[in-house]
């Protein structure tokens, strides 16, 4: 009998404790509800976490404990998120940062798509303002930390990734400059960033380019300058540097190969000849008389014309 007793005791405890849970699981959710009334979201939030650790407590999947813990996980991606944004329009940063990305931890845990999207839209912009901070003080390193986390959580956010370009070609680092022209190229959206990003690294590898020219290193220079050529494939500048660099090598084949490429770019009559210079050089080189006299006699425009002239009069005596 006395065991009896003991046991029923146990069994009493045990349901009146677990009601006293749930009952302090059912306050906690009121007090969170009457605290988003109020506007105060951060009591709101401890008191629905509290809850919903009560509810741990409790254990018990009936009616009552369901329905509390469904309304509380609705409702903290996007108070999480009202309260981020709040904290960055106050220019609370790192409060800001906090909490989206606690809100896009929640959001992912709850499937709260539309809550997650626009948690990784502000968090993103909170993370490429600090980037531009660091950026307007030269100090790159923490820039560019701040950068990859905001393309990390947008990787379509092009303005990071065109900043990130402009830190990475002061710095002279070509692969890391590739790297984020060619994820910027693979970008849908703001059509007008994305050629600013290829603008920017065209313009970088062509000045490598005509560097290495000038230095006479032409495998290096016809390296950086097709590089060039993958970000403007219709710069006629490219095209007449490669053409050189080709001619300087005797290399006729690709010589011929790139002119006519670069004819269909180009429209001025002054650029065309140069371009036609080049090739009647490389049908000269290669012994085809012909050819040559028709590339130089298209090369006979403005300030090539005396050269081009001599070459069929004196050189290859066109007919």
């Amino acid at each position: 009998m006395t065991k009896l007793l003991s046991v029923l005791t146990w069994v009493l405890l045990i349901t009146v404790t677990a009601q006293a849970q749930l009952d302090e699981a059912k306050n906690a959710f009121k007090a969170g509800a009457e605290a988003v009334n109020n506007g105060n979201l951060e009591e709101a939030i401890d008191s629905f976490y509290e809850a919903l650790d009560l509810l741990d407590q409790y254990g018990e999947e009936d009616e009552v404990s369901i329905q509390i813990r469904d309304d509380i996980e609705s409702r903290l991606p996007q108070l999480n998120l009202q309260l981020g944004t709040n904290y960055a329009k106050e220019n609370e940063d790192d409060k800001a940062i906090e909490t989206l990305e606690n809100t896009i931890v929640l959001a992912n845990d709850y499937n709260d798509i539309a809550t997650l999207e626009r948690a990784k839209n502000i968090l993103s912009q909170l993370y490429y303002r600090e980037a531009v901070g660091y950026y307007k003080k030269s100090q790159f390193e923490p820039a560019l930390t701040k950068l990859n986390k905001a393309i990390d959580t947008d990787a379509t956010f092009l303005k990071a990734l065109y900043l990130e370009a402009v830190i990475y070609k002061k710095q002279e680092n070509d692969a890391a400059l590739e790297k984020t022209a060619k994820a910027a190229m693979n970008t849908k959206g703001d059509d007008e960033t994305v050629e600013k990003i290829k603008s920017l690294a065209h313009s970088y590898f062509l000045k490598k380019g005509n560097s290495a020219k000038s230095a006479t290193n032409y495998d290096e220079a016809i390296k950086f300058i097709n590089k060039s050529i993958t970000y403007d494939e219709s710069n006629n500048l490219a095209y007449l540097l490669l053409l050189q660099c080709y001619s300087s090598q005797k290399n006729w084949d690709e010589v011929i190969e790139t002119a006519n490429t670069a004819l269909k770019f180009e429209d001025d009559d002054e650029k065309k000849a140069g371009i036609y210079f080049e090739l009647g050089k490389a049908y000269a080189g290669q012994g085809d008389t012909q050819a040559a006299c028709d590339a130089y006699n298209n090369a006979a425009v403005g300030k090539y014309e005396s050269n081009a002239n001599y070459q069929m009069e004196h050189v290859l005596n066109c007919n």
